[in-house]
């Protein structure tokens, strides 16, 4: 009876170890990112993506491929405070990648990145003017770009956000403030 009882429990602890190996599988493989009534599946090890839905259908994004940012063609710049900010952008399974250079590099950014609450706050709005995300960028965290003299011409920071592919497509316009 007693040996019964510690199969039991044997085979029980198996099968808990096997699922919890499972679960960490599944973690390793794939990422999830939740949207408003679905959730994005990436498998990271082939970069196939699949949208699954509240009600439990699927359904596999169409293309791997980059998407650049709509609002790089009419507009790849904006002026503040007499600092010129450029961005650059890519959309990729699911996320926005974005690169923003700010120059010239002179007093007013020098004296912002010795300020850890100094930041660029840049808002990406719809062609209705409706916002879509904004996003912060810390001037204080900004990276320097050195010229051929080895002096700080620009600052530069990268920023990667959950973001689905029409928001990144309804994106028109952006502004800094």
């Amino acid at each position: 009876m007693e040996n019964e009882g510690r199969k039991t429990i044997s085979v029980l602890l198996v099968i808990v170890l096997v699922l919890a190996v499972a679960a960490a599988a599944f973690a390793i493989r794939y990422k999830t990112v939740p949207m408003d009534d679905k959730v994005l599946m990436v498998e990271r090890w082939t970069g196939r993506a699949v949208f699954i839905y509240s009600d439990g259908s699927s359904n596999m994004v169409e293309s791997g491929r980059s998407v650049r940012g709509p609002f790089l063609m009419p507009k790849t710049s904006s002026q503040y405070a007499g600092v010129q900010l450029r961005a650059k952008t890519r959309w990729r399974w699911g996320k926005a990648h974005y690169l923003f250079t700010a120059q010239p590099f002179g007093n007013e950014l020098e004296k912002a990145r010795k300020n850890r609450k100094a930041q660029f706050v840049i808002e990406m709005t719809d062609r209705d003017g409706f916002i879509i995300q904004t996003l912060r960028v810390p001037i204080y965290k900004m990276e320097p770009v050195f010229n051929g003299e080895g002096e700080t011409t620009a600052l530069e920071y990268r920023l990667s956000v959950s973001l689905c592919i029409q928001d990144f497509k309804d994106v028109k316009n952006w502004k800094v403030r």
